[in-house]
């Protein structure tokens, strides 16, 4: 198998979890794919045309005797093989990975320098552990203990970018909460 293409087993492999584990509701995704030219069915490596979707061809899943999902390719109308036996069905690499649920898709735009997940899950765990500092910057502060606990910290300015609004709710949630414990007065 060249590795611009994919079985049908891969494919199921790779769509079940996106399907609810329903190799029938992958035969239904692939077959929609397919017909909208956006997957590209490869016939013994030969490109098949979307338009004999599904008139000449479709993929049907099914459960086999043992459990296991299974998929597979059932023609309706012969579509001009000259009576030679089907070998192998593939899905083009390219076309399945563009098209497939939460695949990478370029954005455009400049790639992201700073990893503000792993600033925030270090914040939060730190917060967690030690509570939510006073301040961001200076001695003492959230920055200070970013600088601390990651190699690479990005600059202040994407800093504050990032915690301001953090921590302003969280002070803004500290003084309601210090307001409410105040007793009335009689």
């Amino acid at each position: 198998m060249t590795s611009d293409a994919l079985t049908l087993d891969e494919v199921l492999e790779q769509m079940l979890p996106q399907c609810n584990d329903s190799p029938f509701e992958v035969a239904r995704w692939l077959n929609d794919r397919v017909e909208a030219g956006k997957v590209r069915l490869l016939c013994d490596g030969i490109v098949v045309p979307p338009k004999l979707y599904p008139t000449h061809l479709v993929a049907v899943g099914w459960i086999a005797p043992d459990g296991r999902p299974a998929l597979q390719m059932t023609l309706r109308r012969s579509f001009g093989l000259d009576d030679k036996p089907i070998e192998q069905w593939t899905m083009e690499r390219k076309s399945f990975e563009a098209s497939r649920p939460n695949a990478p898709r370029n954005r455009g735009g400049r790639p992201r320098e700073v990893d503000r997940e792993r600033l925030l899950t270090t914040a939060l765990i730190y917060a967690a552990v030690c509570g939510w500092p006073d301040t961001l910057d200076g001695e003492g502060g959230l920055f200070e203990k970013l600088e601390f606990e990651l190699e690479q910290v990005p600059g202040r300015t994407t800093l504050y970018q990032i915690f301001n609004p953090i921590h302003d709710r969280i002070e803004d949630e500290r003084n309601k909460s210090k307001k409410s414990k105040k007793k009335p007065v009689r």
